[in-house]
């Protein structure tokens, strides 16, 4: 999520210069809006182009489509994106949600003895004590394929991009981030306070709500942040 967040906010401080650039050259602050706006959607669509067939969140879907589905049928996919035989590859059906652990590495490992080596694929994430572990093993080496590791394969492949979901998918999809965001106050005061000053921006034309209104949505960006363990 950090990294979203990050991009999100270089692509509204690209947008509010752009803004700035094109309000000064008109001196028209609806015009300024709408230029900086047809500028920032071409952006976008190059760094996806660039990026990957399709979106990181398309590739995640289509992951979990995989976890729903048959084992058979996602072991086989991702026995093809990996390029590697299918004997060689043990699936580990999980959800999204859940992680890979060291139980989990330790397990493929020890039920493969004799194998030169053996991978380990789920779709979702390891955590760090299992990558730790599967580095140290030998007589089978241990490869994980996780989340981490599957998303760009797919974003690269040839598989066609899921649909984007309906109006009503999208919403659901709202509540629930929002409904998984942290419980903590001041991101909440800080994008609200953010959220007032920009359209008194707009019509005053003050620079200084401005730079109020990136400050607050700077503060609610990093109390979103995950916070990392020492």
């Amino acid at each position: 999520m950090g990294k979203t967040i990050d991009r999100a906010a270089l692509l509204i401080l690209l947008a509010c210069a752009l803004y700035l650039l094109f309000l000064n050259a008109f001196g028209s602050i609806p015009l300024a809006c709408a230029l900086s706006f047809a500028c920032c959607i071409p952006i976008v669509q190059l760094r996806r182009r660039f990026r990957g067939r399709m979106s990181a969140r398309q590739a995640a879907a289509v992951l979990e489509r995989w976890a729903y589905g048959p084992d058979d049928e996602a072991r086989e996919q991702i026995g093809k994106l990996l390029k590697v035989d299918e004997d060689s590859l043990v699936y580990l059906p999980r959800h999204a949600s859940a992680s890979v652990s060291a139980g989990d590495v330790f397990s493929a490992w020890k039920s493969h003895r004799g194998r030169e080596r053996v991978i380990l694929a789920a779709p979702c994430h390891a955590d760090g004590k299992a990558r730790v572990l599967a580095r140290t093993l030998r007589e089978p080496a241990v490869e994980i394929a996780d989340a981490a590791r599957l998303i760009p394969l797919i974003r690269r492949s040839e598989i066609a991009a899921p649909r984007a979901p309906g109006l009503r998918g999208a919403m659901k999809r709202l509540r629930l981030s929002f409904a998984a965001l942290p419980d903590r106050r001041p991101w909440r005061q800080n994008v609200l306070f953010g959220a007032l000053l920009l359209p008194v921006y707009l019509l005053t034309g003050n620079p200084a709500y401005l730079l109020l209104a990136l400050a607050a949505l700077l503060l609610a960006g990093i109390a979103l942040r995950p916070r990392r363990l020492r």
